[in-house]
């Protein structure tokens, strides 16, 4: 009888081994095909899954912050969704920093019903954070000041950051 429990506490020792170098298999297999697939630039991809070694969302917001001038209201405008609410997230509440949609004028159930006021334009600059390569990229270059590339693991940037000229004064 003795045998029988120490074989079979054997079996049990060995299945337990194998269970838990599977999960260990498992895991390296989830970081090589998962989190390196977001390295590589895939043209099926949606947009939310562009990054880098620095978000390119977070490294935007970064570089609008260091150009801005800080007494006046910053407006933000983000070229859709998958901009908007993380550049929303990472602004945080500086009651001088807004970030709305470009163009978007009315709510809908996509947006919040929360969009910054207009601001005074006399007082505001304004940053557009489009996707490199869109047509909302080339109309916002077509009257930027200036712009910036941000880039990722991809070869060519990912956004663009245009910065419009300030309001002529009235």
């Amino acid at each position: 009888m003795a045998g029988i429990v120490g074989a079979g506490m054997a079996v049990a020792g060995f299945a337990g081994l194998g269970t838990a170098a599977a999960g260990v298999l498992l895991l390296l297999s989830f970081r090589s095909y998962f989190f390196r697939a977001y390295r590589h630039a895939d043209p099926e991809r949606h947009d939310t899954f562009r990054t880098g070694k620095v978000e390119p969302k977070q490294r935007a917001l970064e570089l609008i912050i260091a150009s801005r001038a800080p007494d006046r209201i910053t407006l933000v405008r983000a070229e859709d969704w998958w901009l908007y609410w993380p550049l929303r997230y990472l602004a945080g509440s500086p009651d001088n920093v807004q970030v709305t949609i470009h163009g978007e004028t009315s709510w809908s159930w996509r947006y919040p019903a929360d969009f910054p006021p207009s601001p005074d334009p006399n007082n505001t600059e304004v940053f557009d954070v489009v996707w490199a390569g869109s047509r909302r990229d080339a109309e916002c270059a077509a009257t930027a000041q200036q712009s910036t590339d941000v880039g990722g693991y991809e070869p060519g940037p990912i956004l663009r950051v245009h910065r419009q000229p300030l309001a002529e004064p009235r």
